[in-house]
């Protein structure tokens, strides 16, 4: 009777060993405002990680015929945050991109892919311009300027947002 009881026990350990799982993260959707591209998702279970993948349309893998070519995104790799700036990687206006995230507890444990899309000129929202104001005596100059387009590492300055809508 103990043998069979140790039997069982052992069995039911294994059981719930194979059968822990993550869920994939949700809600995967890009915020993006005057092109700061940053994808974001709900957050799952405290001391989850993910990690952060884009694509871009008509890109292949050379190595596997008809396979998108998706690139990890180092500093949005194995990280406890539920948001990756993708500004970087995401900054040319005519493109469309992908991203997707993935949710890991340890590396055997691991979730499947939720995946989202991204256009530039038509996804990102225009913030705010930015205004001074000055008085003089009875008068009040305001100056206004912008929305600026958020300055990724390819720009050598800022560039206004009218340009590019």
């Amino acid at each position: 009777m103990w043998n069979m009881f140790l039997i069982v026990v052992t069995l039911l350990a294994l059981h719930r060993t194979d059968s822990i799982d993550i869920d994939p993260p949700e809600r995967v959707r890009f915020k993006s405002t005057n092109l700061q591209n940053v994808v974001v998702w709900n957050p799952g279970m405290e001391g989850t990680h993910y990690s952060v993948e884009y694509a871009i349309y008509g890109d292949e893998d050379k190595t596997v015929e008809g396979q998108g070519l998706w690139r990890p995104v180092r500093h949005c790799t194995w990280i406890l945050l539920n948001s990756c700036d993708l500004s970087d990687q995401t900054h040319k206006l005519d493109e469309i991109y992908y991203a997707r995230v993935r949710a890991m507890r340890d590396s055997a444990v691991i979730s499947n892919w939720t995946m989202t899309r991204f256009e530039p000129r038509s996804d990102a929202a225009l913030g705010p311009p930015h205004f001074t104001l000055h008085t003089s005596g009875n008068s009040l100059d305001i100056y206004l300027k912008g929305p600026m387009r958020w300055k990724n590492k390819y720009m050598k300055k800022e560039r206004p947002m009218k340009k590019y809508n």
